[in-house]
């Protein structure tokens, strides 16, 4: 009949191999169950090995019996740890450290790549923030020149015009006749296509003269 084990009442077998308590209980128990690696299972295989479990620990009087290990659904003697069972063990933990340490090496390049992927980035953001900045800049300055512009479009308005005083001023007058007028009497021959509009402007500190106002004629 198949072993169990004392703490989870589960079969030893070669899957889930186990060690007998050489103390007085003399129990069998999953090498899991009492925290021993499977790995170091091999060691206590060799002859003149012995073991207690927890509870035998304590009992100093109990008669010591051989340790048995069970590999399978049999059970055979098991003894004392020779080298090259250690030495088997110790290879087999040499490979697990050289697994961890690939995996270790092939994560710190992840991180590193993840590092200078960042790093790009923030290089990348300070100059948007640069040139962001730069764009406001740019903004008020093209709003200042736009004012400047409005400014100087209404002064060319202004200089395109040609303004007339001393015109006294009557009902129902035609500027354009007056115009012409004007024109015989410094000998400027002025014709209406030569005018697209003239009308009466007031002075703003002198309103009661009101001078003509005419475009520049070309």
């Amino acid at each position: 009949m198949p072993s169990t084990c004392k703490i989870c009442t589960q079969i030893i077998n070669k899957k889930s191999p186990g060690l007998q308590c050489s103390g007085s209980c003399a129990k069998f128990f999953h090498a899991r169950c009492v925290n021993i690696p499977s790995s170091a299972v091999a060691v206590f295989a060799s002859p003149g090995s012995s073991w207690k479990c927890p509870d035998c620990r304590t009992d100093l009087d109990a008669s010591a019996c051989g340790t048995r290990f069970l590999e399978d659904d049999s059970e055979i003697d098991v003894g004392a740890p020779n080298l090259t069972a250690i030495y088997r063990v110790l290879q087999n933990i040499q490979g697990d450290i050289k697994s961890i340490n690939s995996k270790y090496s092939t994560l710190m390049e992840s991180v590193n790549f993840c590092s200078d992927k960042v790093s790009e980035f923030e290089k990348v953001l300070s100059e948007l923030s640069k040139k962001c900045q730069s764009m406001g800049k740019i903004e008020k300055e093209n709003a200042s020149l736009k004012q400047e512009i409005g400014e100087l479009r209404n002064q060319i308005q202004d200089l395109e015009q040609h303004k007339i005083q001393g015109v006294p001023q009557r009902d129902n007058e035609n500027i354009f006749d007056i115009l012409h007028k004007i024109g015989d009497a410094i000998q400027c021959d002025i014709s209406p296509t030569d005018i697209n509009a003239a009308h009466r402007v007031a002075q703003l500190n002198q309103p009661n003269r009101i001078s003509i106002l005419t475009p520049l004629i070309e």
